[in-house]
């Protein structure tokens, strides 16, 4: 079916020490946010290129972990077809839980295993309190600002073309 969009609803709660989720509704599991990674990141550090695929198969670890949510989740990629959509649906009264990067959830920890790279598949946050939240329908649009203040370019020059182009390249790529 045309433009079909199916949902993954992850529901995030705050137990005495730590966080519980549950996918679609199952029963709730333990929920840890992937160490060092997360210490990592939120000193402030930038994840490097190496480390993203690592963390967002951390995190895809920590989701699906059961037998049947791995089961169901690889079914479900399995069998996404190019006019299905897939939204990840994220909530939590937790602010913290909304901080994590979850554009960087990966299937394999491979370059390959991002979820989103797939063109098809998208992340929503929410809260209890704000329910029936739409997922995004495609076609996407991406909105680029680019601000280079005179005194930021005269120390570190920067080709806007140049930077545009790999943009549209790596976009060209998803098609």
């Amino acid at each position: 079916m045309e433009n079909e969009i199916e949902s993954i609803e992850i529901r995030f709660y705050r137990k005495e020490e730590g966080f519980t989720c549950n996918v679609r509704g199952d029963y709730a599991l333990p929920f840890i946010i992937p160490e060092p990674y997360w210490s990592f990141y939120k000193k402030g550090k930038v994840i490097s290129p190496e480390l993203e695929a690592p963390f967002g198969n951390s995190l895809y670890d920590k989701i699906f972990n059961s037998n049947e949510r791995k089961r169901k989740i690889t079914e479900i990629l399995k069998n996404l077809t190019t006019g299905q959509s897939l939204n990840l649906s994220i909530f939590s009264d937790e602010p913290t839980l909304h901080e994590i990067p979850w554009e960087l959830i990966n299937k394999d920890g491979s370059p390959n295993g991002f979820l989103l790279k797939s063109g098809n598949i998208s992340i929503t946050h929410t809260t209890s309190t704000i329910s029936n939240v739409p997922p995004a329908r495609p076609p996407f649009r991406i909105l680029i600002i680019l601000s280079l203040p005179l005194a930021i370019y005269k120390e570190a020059p920067l080709d806007p073309l140049y930077e545009l182009e790999i943009i549209y390249k790596a976009l060209v790529l998803l098609r």
